[in-house]
């Protein structure tokens, strides 16, 4: 098992090693963390193309890269707050 930090992550590192341990801080000092495992077991015979496409497949169903780009820079609660004004005023 590979443990790699949010900011060391790199996609194609993690889909040649198809194991991957990801610790995302979500807090102002970083004293609380989501931890987010995504792992893809071989099965007999399964080649490495379909082991590639089944952790694609499951990161983008957990939205791991867009928790990560989202959790990337600190922003304060009240940007949270516009950003979902401007949304709610674009469905409309």
């Amino acid at each position: 098992m590979l443990y790699v930090h949010a900011a060391e992550f790199s996609l194609r590192w993690a889909l040649e090693t198809l194991n991957s341990f990801h610790s995302l801080s979500v807090s102002k000092g970083g004293a609380l963390f989501t931890t987010t495992m995504v792992f893809v077991k071989a099965k007999k015979g399964e080649s490495s193309d379909a082991l590639i496409r089944k952790f694609i497949r499951k990161i983008s169903e957990e939205q791991l890269m867009q928790k990560i780009k989202d959790r990337q820079f600190y922003r304060s609660p009240s940007e949270i707050k516009k950003e979902k004004r401007k949304r709610r005023r674009g469905r409309r």
